[in-house]
């Protein structure tokens, strides 16, 4: 006798949660193997060398990209005085994880599609972070005493607010067949 089809539906991770549940372990397996570190470094660099490419070549703020200690990986600093320093955290890693684990957990989207949405998502982030960075880095020069509502609430805030738009618009122009 075969299995009906909502038995089978059940041991395939069609399920949203079953296949948010095996991301996640995947996600912890890799956040804890050494290539995670290697990963962090790419993007924190790569962080702070966009971010200090535009400051200096768009802005015409004079500004340097001094590595350091391992809590703060790199610094942007004007004249080594101020600036921000920037930590593994801030290289947006976990919210590429975040946006790209939703678009791979659901259901009835075409891979195509979600691989296109994956990529324009991923690169929306990508460029929201290092503005966010140099948003920061203004902000620490000219009104300090907003850095940390800034940098703790509102980009938070407006970094999550950019994903959910992200997935609102991939389900969004699904039903209407954009």
């Amino acid at each position: 006798m075969a299995p009906s089809a909502s038995a089978m539906q059940i041991k395939t991770p069609n399920n949203f949660l079953v296949r948010a549940t095996l991301l996640l372990v995947v996600y912890f397996g890799f956040y804890s193997s050494p290539w995670m570190q290697d990963c962090n470094v790419f993007l924190t660099e790569n962080t702070a060398i966009a971010s200090a490419w535009v400051i200096k070549n768009v802005l015409g703020i004079p500004v340097s990209v001094v590595e350091v200690d391992l809590g703060y990986k790199w610094h942007l600093t004007r004249n080594h005085v101020g600036g921000v320093k920037i930590a593994h955290p801030c290289n947006a890693f976990e919210l590429y994880c975040l946006y790209v684990g939703f678009i791979v957990c659901i259901t009835g989207v075409a891979i195509r599609r979600k691989w296109i949405f994956a990529v324009i998502g991923t690169l929306a982030i990508y460029v929201f972070n290092f503005l966010r960075v140099i948003a920061l880095f203004l902000i620490s020069g000219k009104w300090p005493h907003f850095f940390d509502f800034m940098h703790k609430y509102l980009f938070q805030a407006s970094a999550y607010l950019l994903m959910f738009e992200l997935w609102y618009w991939l389900l969004h122009s699904r039903q209407h067949g954009k």
